[in-house]
């Protein structure tokens, strides 16, 4: 069947049922909350009989769509039945109902008018099951691009988000911390979570508390609490030292105020049980303040003595603080000491994990979710070939060794580039692993359900020409981002052949396989064109395809852009190709990409990539002209 998540049980029987004339009815039991999704489910049948059911508050026994709810102990389990004349819907919950009716809508959706008569019983594998949606580190979502992100989650039956918040949030006191960035608002956020929760979903507050505190230690109200002795107001913005620097002088009791105060406006907008302290990636941590105390007591215990500080206001307001695992996990005796209400975020990102990342929490007993990764960071397209692997197999291994929850990530280093319908393959598939992680082990049957439900492709071939983009030695987009970043630039390694910062890697690619990657992808994006002509393409499908298109796109000009910069270094790859023509070409996408880019983000930062792109395109045309010159000064023989 063409279900995601994949049932737990199934199984087919004869005939089949008619939606020519179907009604919808719901006994007593059934609160009025569910109304919505029974809204969708008619808009459903109208999309494939042209016909809106009719849908009557009691269970008449002529109604051929019956949902009803019989308690049991999961609340998330339901049964389908479907015969000729009737189908049967039955939650151990309202949430379980709810899910029940998504499995029908998908169904519609995959069958059309007449669905073969089977049934049904399911439930999931975890109990918690979230999506990680990077709101800080370029784009801003727009509050209806947040609202529809909650209806395809809810759709494929995950029930917890989170958003990655460093800057990016209206704080009443701290303008200097997102002044320019379009935050997100408190009526925002509680608006998305009142929409959460008619869905089933937990929304819950992801706030950067330690490391990554790029944009607050550059106000100069606040730079002295940079564990780095440096005046950050004074240095020019680097995507690189967002990622690479900038953590909290953890010793400074204002630091610590700073983050309370932070959490405590927080708090009162989310009705989770959950909140996210984050505290990863601590990279500068006792290497500048607190150097003499780390030498002393350790790296470990500097953070966790700030960690636990941190936990106090969320736990004192009956949270359950949350916090990505790596720093404790190379100091893992200091495990213990975590207050027992703490969950650990085990994160890995490759297509092989590391199996400790699961050991090390379970061993402790201590509470832990699962986090894989979409793989859409620093890329044009996502690689749907590691995150697969990564997700599957991550998931797998923290089912066998007890974590509680899988928490699947979507991060946006580098400014965010990857456009939001190529996420979906990641968030979908962990949909699918969380819920059924023995279903997830057939990527071919997710990949042909996948562009059945997303793109309207009954062939599956969208799928089959993704991998084929991820297969390829693309130059990536940090490659080119490098070539502007303040930080690359303020090196006096220059490269002898290209005259460019050697951190640039742009020489490090083969010419001759970067050639043969474009002229690949140039005829796979053709093929994804044909295939989305010949698709039944709802509105969803067609910005689908225009995404993934505009991925593709950017990832040619990528690759043209260093076959250019090492044809101005002297080497030869066999592909003619022109400055000027490949400079227009990278002006032409970038008034795609911001039209494309609005339609779902607040304008946020998109200045920084477009800032990158027409810098890129201003330097194909002084090497073109350098080049154009060196031939007319060059000797006829």
């Amino acid at each position: 069947m063409k279900l995601i998540p994949a049932p737990r049980k199934f199984s087919a029987k004869r005939g089949s049922f008619s939606l020519a004339d179907a009604t919808i009815a719901f006994d007593a039991k059934v609160p009025c909350s569910i109304t919505g999704a029974i809204a969708e489910l008619a808009d459903e049948i109208y999309a494939v009989t042209f016909k809106r059911p009719s849908v009557l508050r009691t269970l008449n026994n002529k109604a051929s769509i019956r949902l009803s709810i019989k308690a049991g102990k999961n609340p998330e389990a339901y049964n389908i039945e479907i015969t000729a004349g009737q189908i049967e819907l039955c939650g151990e919950s309202e949430q379980g109902l709810f899910y029940a009716v998504q499995t029908l809508r998908q169904l519609i959706r995959a069958e059309g008018p007449s669905l073969p008569c089977l049934s049904i019983s399911d439930s999931p594998d975890f109990p918690v099951r979230g999506f990680y949606h990077d709101v800080t580190r370029g784009k801003v979502p727009k509050l209806e691009t947040l609202m529809e992100l909650a209806e395809k989650m809810s759709f494929y039956k995950l029930n917890h988000m989170q958003l990655y918040v460093e800057h990016t949030f209206a704080f009443k006191n701290h303008a200097d911390i997102w002044a320019g960035s379009d935050p997100l608002t408190h009526e925002e956020i509680l608006k998305l979570g009142e929409h959460c929760e008619k869905l089933h979903i937990d929304l819950a507050p992801s706030i950067s508390t330690f490391g990554h505190f790029y944009t607050a230690l550059r106000s100069p109200r606040k730079e002295h609490l940079n564990e780095l002795d440096i005046k950050a107001s004074e240095k020019p913005f680097s995507l690189h030292d967002r990622m690479a620097h900038y953590t909290l002088d953890c010793m400074n009791p204002e630091s610590l105020a700073l983050v309370t105060e932070m959490i405590e406006e927080s708090i009162p907008l989310y009705k989770s049980p959950y909140f996210n302290i984050c505290c990863d990636e601590t990279f500068d941590l006792g290497r500048g303040r607190n150097a003499k105390f780390m030498e002393e007591a350790g790296e470990g215990r500097l953070y966790i003595d700030f960690l636990k500080k941190i936990m106090q206001p969320v736990i004192k307001h009956g949270r359950k603080p949350m916090f990505w695992g790596d720093i404790i996990l190379k100091n893992p005796s200091l495990i213990p000491e975590i207050p027992k209400e703490a969950i650990a975020l085990s994160w890995t990102y490759g297509a092989n994990p590391d199996k400790n990342n699961c050991l090390g929490f379970s061993k402790s007993g201590r509470s832990y979710f699962v986090c894989p990764g979409v793989t859409g960071w620093n890329h044009w397209v996502n690689d749907i070939n590691t995150s697969t692997e990564n997700i599957r197999k991550f998931v797998e291994m923290g089912k066998k060794n007890g974590a509680c929850g899988v928490l699947n990530t979507d991060w946006g280093d580098y400014g965010h580039i990857n456009l939001l319908a190529n996420s979906m393959h990641g968030m979908i598939f962990g949909a699918e692993a969380s819920w059924n992680i023995k279903e997830a082990q057939k990527t071919k049957d997710f990949d042909r359900k996948f562009s059945l439900l997303e793109f309207g492709d009954e062939s599956g071939k969208i799928t089959e020409l993704w991998r084929k983009v991820n297969s390829l030695d693309s130059v990536q987009w940090w490659a080119i981002s490098r070539l502007f970043d303040h930080h690359y630039l303020s090196s006096d390694e220059i490269h002898s052949e290209s005259g460019l910062p050697v951190h640039s890697h742009i020489m490090d690619y083969k010419p001759a396989s970067i050639a043969k990657s474009r002229a690949t992808l140039l005829k796979l994006a053709e093929e994804i064109r044909q295939t989305a002509f010949a698709s039944k393409k709802s509105a969803n499908a067609e910005l689908a395809y225009r995404e993934l298109l505009t991925g593709i796109k950017g990832l040619v000009l990528m690759n043209e852009t260093a076959l250019l910069i090492q044809k101005a270094a002297g080497r030869k790859s066999g592909e003619e190709l022109s400055f000027n023509g490949t400079s227009d070409e990278i002006r032409r996408f970038e008034s795609e990409l911001t039209e494309i880019w609005h339609m779902r983000n607040k304008p946020s930062e998109y200045h920084v990539v477009r800032n990158i792109l027409l810098k890129t395109a201003e330097l194909l045309d002084k090497l073109g002209v350098r080049q154009a010159q060196d031939k007319k000064q060059k000797p006829s023989r």
